[in-house]
């Protein structure tokens, strides 16, 4: 009989023994989990975090980019009012400008009478000039305005040639004759010329329009001294020329 409860005793303790191991594996499982659930609950919230912080900045972002669309809101409203300003005073200025297309016209048809009428140096390719700003006007490619400031820019081209002289080469006709000659021009008050062949000459105004002359004995060697001076760079000074204005006794 004590054999016999020997025996149960040695069952149940070998049961608890048991019993006990399972239950440190199970605490040590659980001890496991619980790291890895602060583990994994600390990464949630380290990703929660900057899911915020992204939220957050993107919030700001965004204020900042409202708040940018509305100064350039702003700006393009202040553009668009100063554009309609503009444009009406730019209405204004072309119709004031418009109204001087007929002075100007008549200012070019005055200078381009001058032209024909004066000095004849390089008169073709100067009333070109004064043909084409007209004809641009006419067809209103250009405005009066721009037409204007051509013409000043040729007025100020022809008080410069009346300041100066120059050495060029230019065609002139001689008996109906054309040749290529060069041509000294004094102010717009004289033009001589020298021709290929050695003639020497002036221009002079008559009743029916300018004519080329060819000089002779003193007035000849006058002119062909005073090419000699201008070939060699001698353009002021005390020059003895032949009288060439109108009505001067030759």
């Amino acid at each position: 009989m004590l054999r016999h409860w020997m025996l149960i005793s040695l069952f149940f303790a070998g049961s608890a023994n048991a019993q006990d191991d399972e239950l440190e594996s199970l605490a040590s499982e659980l001890i496991a989990l619980r790291g890895e659930v602060e583990a994994l609950h600390d990464a949630i919230e380290v990703k929660q975090q900057d899911h915020r912080n992204r939220v957050s900045g993107l919030a700001q972002r965004k204020a900042e980019l409202d708040a940018l669309i509305q100064r350039q809101d702003l700006e393009v409203e202040k553009l668009e009012k100063s554009l309609a300003e503009m444009r009406t005073e730019t209405d204004v200025v072309n119709e004031e400008v418009s109204r001087l297309a007929p002075a100007v016209r008549g200012a070019i048809d005055t200078i381009l009478a001058q032209v024909n009428q004066g000095l004849p140096y390089q008169t073709v390719e100067r009333r070109q000039e004064l043909q084409t700003i007209a004809t641009k006007l006419d067809a209103g490619e250009i405005t009066a305005g721009k037409a204007l400031q051509q013409v000043w820019t040729f007025i100020e081209d022809e008080l410069r040639l009346s300041r100066e002289n120059a050495l060029y080469r230019q065609t002139i006709a001689i008996d109906g004759e054309e040749y290529l000659a060069d041509a000294i021009h004094i102010g717009m008050v004289m033009l001589f010329f020298r021709t290929g062949d050695g003639r020497h000459g002036f221009a002079e105004r008559t009743e029916s329009g300018w004519v080329y002359r060819v000089a002779e004995g003193s007035d000849a060697s006058l002119i062909s001294t005073l090419f000699e001076d201008f070939e060699r760079s001698v353009r002021t000074g005390f020059f003895e020329l032949p009288n060439t204005l109108p009505g001067s006794t030759q």
